[in-house]
This record gives C-alpha cells, structure tokens and sequence, in this order.
C-alpha cells in the first residue's frame, strides 16, 4: 500500500511540475512566434514596408494567432496554433493580409 502511495506521489509531482510552469512556455513560444513573424513578412515580396516599420505583436490568440504588423498600414498576420511552438512557423503556416483603414 505504501508503495502505491509513493508512486502516486511521484505521478502528481510530475503532472503538477508540468502543468505549473506552462505560463513561461507559452511566452516563449510568443516571442518566438513573433520574431519569426518578422522574418516571415519581411520575406514576403508582397510587403512593402521597411524593416525598421515591422513590428509584430500578438493581438488575438484563439483559434487563430493574430499578429498585428504595423497597425497605420493595416497590415496583419494570421497563424494557425501549433505555429506557436518551440519549432519555427512556416510560410505555408502564416497568412499576411492587409486592412484598409
């Protein structure tokens, strides 16, 4: 019976130590997110702003990832979800769009 008792100590220790610091995962993996926003708009041939005028930051996070780029131009950047992770989103993971103001 101890033996079950201390396995199952362990087991919520570990899920507990797992689901504690998911905080700091997910602000990684923003930051990361939007610092390849940026190389991922200014590899686009279709933008035409300077690299001093792209400035990606996380506006909206729920099914979609909204990345606001420069907010007097209107321009914008959709990614799907598992884009924010620890490995790099790619082009054919991220939508640039531009809104008229």
């Amino acid at each position: 019976m101890k033996t079950i008792l201390v396995i199952c100590g362990f087991l919520l220790g570990y899920l507990a130590s797992t689901i504690i610091p998911l905080g700091n995962d997910y602000r990684l993996r923003v930051e990361i997110a939007e610092q390849t926003c940026n190389f991922l708009v200014l590899s686009d041939p279709k933008v035409t702003l300077q690299p001093n005028q792209i400035m990606c930051r996380l506006v909206h996070d729920d099914i979609l990832l909204t990345f606001e780029v420069n907010a007097k131009a209107g321009v914008f950047v959709d990614c799907l979800q598992y884009a924010v992770s620890l490995r790099a989103p790619e082009p054919r993971d991220c939508t640039i769009y531009t809104i008229e103001n």
